[in-house]
């Protein structure tokens, strides 16, 4: 009954396992089967919510049991790897294993991370490290024999080791601070600009009574012509303070979204060893490395990378719903990152093969009724007709989705840009939006709004700076091509 009540203290059991490379027998921490219930997962398959069956357990990390490391070779791989069979071994060469041999023992990459893994370990930096060991024991054979949906998904899987310090560390308050900032620093924006616009109306409106005034040869808003002038002149004159104001202002919450992103790397900045931080101990191998992530964001990139060489390399062609998955989890990864433009063009792309896809089971469906064939599960081609319906409509929504976001982003940018290069001529300003990935939509409402204000200064410089015709003498008068006699 004790030793019973002793291994219920834990999620996971010790088991030994012999390693694939050097045969030497060692302990790892194997995670038990229903001990945890997913309450959410991410379209990356990142479980971001779940729960253990046993609050004793709540101290454990769910992703800290994936890697399996043997501390003799130092040979870390997914957990299969080391339960495979000598006869499933045997059937398929393995080229990580083979190259492994050939070059770990000379790496120094891996004599350098393998300095101070625990193992088995339950902490957050033996786990990292485990995760970036594997990564780089995956890329040791040459290229055309590496499995490149394995990288991809370790690059995955490192970037969510390194979200799972920014999770526990970032608290749900602070994200709500810079959300309520932004939505005022919105609203002052928005009065600022209104009030600017009306500054413009009621000065454009004077203008046009005093003319009236004038040519009627009677008193009114004429007789404050001076001081009417003198008032704009005052404004206009501190519109570049003001403007450089609101940027300032953006930037300071721009400041606050950076100190979130800096704060959570809490235990990779600490002292490390006889390194002054984790950080700095992977900056050693970094030049021997050279795709090594060190952020959440650059593990999500080269994990984008390695997904778009398995698209263009066609391993997944034969297997349609997992190239349709690639290209769903390819748009979502872009888009995490911010790379709004290429997720909305690899959904495009998806939704162009599912279509194919689609009609060519229709295809199959309309013959099968003309020509019966045992052979050929009717009810299955239905069912992948039905699964691509199912999927455009997914693009579909995903699409307007991110493409809603795109333009709300892409607005705020595009106000930035617009601000910060209020001399260029519509042309030029049109040409730096399309460089910066502006969407189309947000271009024409801004290039239209500079063509507009340009139009204003221009009616502005000829009212002041060119004198009005009826001043000019007669003999001027007849010189001048639009004027009557």
């Amino acid at each position: 009954m004790n030793a019973k009540l002793e291994k219920d203290k834990y999620p996971y059991y010790e088991r030994e396992a012999e390693c694939p490379v050097c045969g030497k027998i060692s302990t790892h921490l194997y995670l038990k089967d229903k001990v945890y219930t997913v309450n959410k997962r991410e379209e990356d398959l990142f479980v971001s919510s779940y729960r253990w069956a046993k609050n004793e357990y709540n101290h454990y990390n769910l992703y800290y049991f994936y890697f399996w490391h043997c501390p003799n070779c130092k040979f870390t791989e997914e957990r299969s790897e080391f339960l495979k069979s000598k006869t499933l071994q045997a059937i398929k060469p393995n080229y990580v294993i083979g190259a492994f041999k050939q070059k770990a023992a000379n790496d120094n990459v891996i004599s350098h991370l393998t300095q101070h893994i625990h193992y088995p370990h339950t902490d957050y930096l033996s786990v990292l490290t485990l995760h970036l060991l594997a990564i780089y024991i995956q890329q040791l054979p040459d290229i055309y024999q590496r499995d490149l949906e394995k990288i991809a998904r370790y690059y995955l899987r490192t970037s969510w080791i390194y979200h799972l310090e920014s999770g526990n560390n970032r608290t749900g308050d602070e994200n709500i601070f810079f959300e309520e900032y932004m939505k005022q620093y919105e609203v002052m924006q928005a009065y600022f600009l209104n009030a600017l616009a009306g500054l413009e109306d009621l000065n454009q409106w004077l203008e046009e009574q005093i003319s009236v005034e004038r040519e009627q040869n009677r008193g009114g808003w004429i007789n404050q012509e001076k001081s009417i002038k003198s008032t704009y002149s005052n404004i206009t004159r501190n519109l570049n303070r003001i403007l450089n104001g609101l940027q300032e202002y953006y930037t300071i919450g721009l400041n606050y979204k950076k100190y979130l992103g800096t704060k959570i790397e809490r235990q990779t900045v600490q002292k490390y060893y006889e390194y002054d931080s984790y950080m700095d101990f992977l900056f050693q191998i970094k030049n021997k490395w050279s795709s090594l992530p060190l952020s959440e964001y650059m593990a999500i990139k080269k994990a984008i990378h390695f997904y778009h060489e398995i698209v263009r390399s066609r391993i997944f062609d034969a297997k349609k719903m997992k190239l349709f998955n690639t290209y769903k989890l390819l748009a979502y990864l872009s888009v995490k990152v911010g790379d709004y433009a290429d997720g909305i063009k690899i959904l495009d792309q998806l939704k162009r093969k599912v279509i194919s896809y689609r009609d060519s089971a229709n295809r199959r469906l309309q013959r099968l009724k003309k020509i019966k064939d045992d052979r050929i599960d009717e009810n299955l081609i239905k069912e992948h007709i039905q699964k691509s319906n199912e999927l455009i409509n997914y693009i579909n929504f995903k699409r307007a989705k991110y493409l809603e976001e795109k333009i709300a982003l892409d607005m705020t940018r595009a106000k930035k840009l617009f601000n910060d290069h209020r001399n260029l001529p519509p042309e030029a300003l049109e040409q730096l939006l399309v460089k910066e990935k502006i969407c189309p939509e947000v271009i024409a409402q801004f290039i239209s709004e500079r063509k507009k204000k340009k139009r204003k200064e221009f009616s502005r410089y000829l009212k002041f700076n060119i004198m009005p015709l009826y001043h000019l003498p007669l003999r001027f008068q007849r010189v001048w091509p639009f004027s009557r006699r």
